[in-house]
């Protein structure tokens, strides 16, 4: 899902500015968790649950407000292949953050896996700057949103499990979207209304902005933090060979190298079962 949404998110920064896209993306999201509240038979009022609106503020901030603009911002800038796995740096974040926060802490094999992980998008992002492909901004722009992700991971994780899913993600579009609208407004943001910006909208707004989260998060309920995050290491071999075939970008040496790397450390960090003790 996360994979295809790279190339959808692409299709769609061209027809719109980068903050318009994340706007309308957004509402997306927001008008289908409305609709799924509406038809759930079991509906908790969201407004007196302190918990859920200080949740739903702090993954509004980071998983949206934060991260989306930067995301879409860095694709934008970028190629397919390039952004998503520069993006993919995330586990990493998320596996150091669950080691100082949540007392979580990886064998030797799941962290030479996350070290090779990063060595890959490290590799993929001197070359592309060496060869003019990203420019240095772009990799600034998508690390620190992958950084963003983390921590947005990693406050989920510590959330409670009285807190409803499906709510906080409602409360976490709801929440960002008054602050990027202003955003799109004061900035020169410009829209091409036309089917195909529609249809990337719809897709990634409801599929990748809805259902990816509620997977992730679910994964992230079950198991730790850093292992279920190292799983996507699969989304930027996906994107990256979906920028190949479908916008003709170059498959170069690094490219292949880089997701390689990246998935041989899904292997060595999911691939881990055997569960360490806790930080002391």
């Amino acid at each position: 899902m996360w994979g295809a949404a790279f190339l959808v998110i692409k299709i769609g920064t061209d027809f719109a500015s980068p903050q318009a896209y994340v706007t309308l993306r957004v509402l997306a999201s927001a008008a289908t968790l409305v609709v799924v509240r509406l038809l759930r038979t079991r509906r908790t009022p969201i407004l007196r649950d302190r918990q859920l609106q200080k949740y739903g503020l702090l993954l509004a901030l980071f998983n949206v407000a934060v991260f989306l603009p930067l995301q879409t911002t860095g694709i934008a800038m970028s190629t397919v292949g390039v952004s998503a796995l520069l993006l993919y740096t995330q586990p990493l974040f998320v596996a150091l953050l669950g080691f100082f926060f949540l007392r979580e802490r990886l064998s030797a094999t799941q962290r030479s896996g996350l070290v090779l992980g990063w060595i890959g998008v490290s590799v993929l992002a001197v070359t592309s700057l060496g060869d003019g492909t990203v420019q240095p901004a772009a990799i600034v722009i998508l690390i620190v949103g992958a950084l963003s992700w983390a921590i947005g991971s990693i406050i989920y994780k510590s959330m409670p499990s009285t807190v409803n899913l499906w709510d906080v993600l409602l409360l976490q579009n709801l929440y960002a979207l008054p602050v990027l609208i202003v955003l799109s407004v004061s900035t020169d943001s410009t829209i091409t209304w036309n089917p195909s910006l529609l249809v990337s909208v719809i897709a990634v707004g409801a599929g990748a902005g809805v259902g990816g989260f509620a997977i992730l998060f679910t994964l992230l309920r079950r198991g730790k933090a850093g292992v279920v995050s190292a799983w996507i290491y699969a989304v930027p071999i996906i994107g990256a060979f979906l920028g190949v075939v479908f916008r003709d970008e170059q498959l170069t040496v690094t490219l292949i190298v880089g997701a390689v790397m990246v998935g041989v450390a899904l292997v060595m960090v999911a691939g881990s079962r055997r569960e360490p003790p806790p930080v002391a």
